[in-house]
């Protein structure tokens, strides 16, 4: 390959990750805003229909929503994000080198199950998105939580 194929494939590879990148966080959002919206909508629905709950049992379900959004939703997404937009950056960065000539030389690029298994258990919760997605979840299920067993 010539440098000029290269760095054009670098710039594909960078652009494709970055699109998958934008594309997740797109739906990743509509998901969760698509949870909230049934927590908003559940309390009317459910009174309406007489149904009596237990706090014990509504709150062991509503903890596990929340757990079970955090966990499986927003932490997966996140990783996967992360690795994406990790791996457009390395793909610029060579096409950097072949550019300039110089520059740093690009970080190894991990294997997606190696990059999932060095991603510390609760490092997401330290992103404002993720952030916002839990609190939220968490919060609307608290009103549920709130309206379904309270009279």
């Amino acid at each position: 390959m010539t440098e000029q194929e290269q760095f054009d494939s670098f710039m594909k590879l960078a652009q494709f990750r970055f699109e998958r990148w934008q594309e997740r966080r797109t739906y990743e959002w509509k998901v969760s805003l698509g949870l909230w919206a049934v927590l908003i909508g559940a309390p009317s629905y459910l009174k309406a229909q007489g149904v009596a709950f237990s706090w014990w049992a509504t709150g062991l379900v509503l903890t596990g929503l929340v757990i079970g959004h955090a966990w499986f939703w927003v932490r997966n997404n996140w990783i996967s994000n992360q690795m994406d937009i990790k791996t457009a950056f390395h793909f610029v960065e060579h096409a950097e080198r072949l550019l300039t000539g110089s520059g740093r030389e690009p970080e190894e690029r991990l294997h997606p199950e190696q990059f999932r298994k060095s991603c510390s258990p609760f490092e997401f919760l330290s992103y404002g998105a993720c952030q916002s997605q839990v609190f939220a979840t968490a919060f609307l299920a608290f009103g549920l939580f709130l309206v379904l067993t309270f009279k």
